[in-house]
């Protein structure tokens, strides 16, 4: 198995980097901002594919560390907590097979509220990557579809989960304490 491994590190475009769909726009938005983004680190021998893979170990690390630092309340959670790594691994990592997406579709189950749409649209779009192969000229638009729609919800769904805890707790937080009281009184 480890003998394979730099044959399919080639193969699969890890190596290259043409296999990131996001490294990918980000060096498309480069190219129209007008800078690049392996210039930017030449002098150091790095490339945009060297800093990609830096900052996807570095994220999935930090989101490991930090759902294994917090205690899970119930079973659930652990489940839960495993879809959104996974999922994260899912759109970073980009894979063209569409068959990677069986994992979140069997975690479905366990997404809970804040993970349900992007678990759905993970799982349900990545359908689309067969058609890659299947049409002439491997056309681009089901990577746009399903890389870019999946990275999309789940950065809607970071951002509502965390508006929402801040939202709670400065609603807690205005609670008066003499207000709590007096109606725990009552009942």
């Amino acid at each position: 198995v480890i003998g394979f491994l730099p044959g399919y590190v080639n193969e699969e475009g890890i190596a290259s980097g043409g296999r990131f769909y996001l490294l990918e726009q980000v060096e498309r938005f480069g190219n129209w901002c007008g800078w690049h983004l392996p210039r930017l680190f030449q002098h150091d021998g790095l490339t945009a594919t060297h800093l990609y893979d830096l900052m996807l170990v570095a994220i999935m690390g930090a989101m490991a560390l930090w759902i294994w630092r917090r205690s899970a309340r119930q079973p659930r959670e652990i489940a839960r907590r495993a879809l959104a790594l996974y999922l994260t691994l899912l759109v970073l990592s980009t894979p063209t097979y569409p068959w990677y997406a069986l994992l979140a579709l069997a975690l479905l189950p366990f997404a809970g509220k804040r993970l349900l749409l992007a678990t759905l649209f993970a799982s349900s779009t990545a359908v689309l990557l067969y058609l890659q192969w299947w049409l002439p000229g491997s056309p681009h638009w089901p990577l746009v579809v399903v890389y870019g729609g999946s990275a999309l919800t789940l950065v809607a769904v970071s951002l509502w989960s965390g508006f929402s805890a801040i939202r709670w707790k400065r609603l807690f937080a205005a609670t008066p304490k003499r207000m709590a009281l007096s109606s725990g009184q009552e009942a």
